[in-house]
């Protein structure tokens, strides 16, 4: 009997050894992120390193078994990782966003996802392990609410950006319509002095 979280029902061949180590996490896990298929790559206590793909459907069953466990998460920053890193410790796990260009610099060998998601587990082990030593910081986990006023915001330049590409559509056709008027319709018409 192992005392430690069971992660290899999961159905993952166990691919590289490597050394025990950061007690206190059962598995700590690096995601890359996609919309089609989300590379997993985790070691767990006894140093055995596993990669699996996962769908997107079947990410959130694999979060929270491994979550509730106290697992700890790592994903590259882009647009879905606020999201799964509130997701990660709602279910009681430790999340970690690490910058883009620190997963990429501990890539080793091709750009494919199972490479990314090592490399992201190598930074979460790297920040875990020696904190104070960490040669990046990790990004900020936004809480809910803060999201959602972000995500206001966001809406509001979108809406604002259209509103004025629709402006300068009808500037154009207007000036299309009388390119003899003399005046500008960026501007109010100004009366001239005679």
């Amino acid at each position: 009997g192992n005392s430690h979280m069971d992660i290899t029902l999961l159905n993952s061949k166990p691919q590289r050894h490597f050394p025990p180590f950061l007690p206190g996490y059962p598995a700590c896990i690096g995601l890359d992120l996609a919309s089609s298929v989300i590379q997993a790559t985790w070691v767990d206590r006894d140093g055995i390193c596993y990669d699996r793909p996962l769908k997107p459907a079947e990410l959130a069953g694999f979060v929270k078994a491994c979550a509730e466990e106290g697992a700890a998460f790592a994903m590259e920053a882009c647009s879905g990782c606020q999201w799964w890193a509130n997701d990660v410790i709602s279910y009681g796990g430790t999340a970690c966003i690490i910058p883009a260009g620190t997963c990429r610099s501990r890539n080793r060998g091709m750009k494919d996802d199972r490479n990314d998601a090592h490399g992201v587990w190598e930074a979460l082990v790297e920040l875990l392990a020696y904190k104070e030593k960490a040669t990046f910081h990790p990004c900020i986990v936004r809480p809910v609410e803060n999201q959602m006023d972000l995500d206001l915001l966001r809406c509001w330049d979108e809406r604002r950006s259209r509103l004025e590409a629709i402006k300068r559509g009808i500037v154009a056709m207007l000036r299309e319509k009388e390119p003899c008027a003399g005046h500008s319709y960026a501007e109010p018409a100004r009366k001239v002095a005679a």
